[in-house]
């Protein structure tokens, strides 16, 4: 199956000055719930045409998944051994900034770590993380 090279085509690729780390998913911790629908349309990509990856956003500290819920539940149900984790130190990182994609909805940097280390797991799509070195981000297509 094509998706059993996903993790080979990301393996390789190494970036000195974007902290990338390859991670065991089931040792990252969520703390948003994955949207159903969101997620069938991700594995169909995956599946029909490598869709381009991008790292988790992922706080070195807690392990706590801040942007990628949705990769890494596609990573967990591929059986994917390694993710590519963009690291940060997301608590004192003042260039890594959360808002909530929800009206009426305060989202603080504590309330997610809080969720992640509760298993509270916010509903889809509340927290918004923006992090000034996205674009150095390393990005990589799937083999096919």
């Amino acid at each position: 199956m094509r998706l059993g090279l996903l993790y080979l085509a990301v393996k390789h690729v190494t970036d000195s000055t974007a902290n990338i780390h390859y991670m065991d998913p089931a040792l990252l911790v969520p703390h948003e719930a994955i949207d159903g629908q969101n997620f069938q349309q991700l594995l169909l990509q995956l599946a029909e045409n490598g869709e381009v990856i991008t790292p988790l956003l992922v706080d070195s500290a807690t392990r706590t998944i801040l942007d990628g819920h949705h990769r890494h539940a596609a990573a967990l149900k591929l059986g994917l051994k390694f993710v590519p984790c963009q690291m940060v130190d997301y608590l004192n990182d003042e260039s890594v900034v959360v808002s909530s994609w929800r009206e009426g909805t305060a989202v603080s940097k504590r309330c997610v770590i809080e969720a992640a280390s509760h298993a509270k797991l916010m509903p889809p799509k509340t927290s918004r993380h923006v992090w000034d070195c996205q674009k150095s981000c390393c990005r990589t297509k799937a083999a096919a």
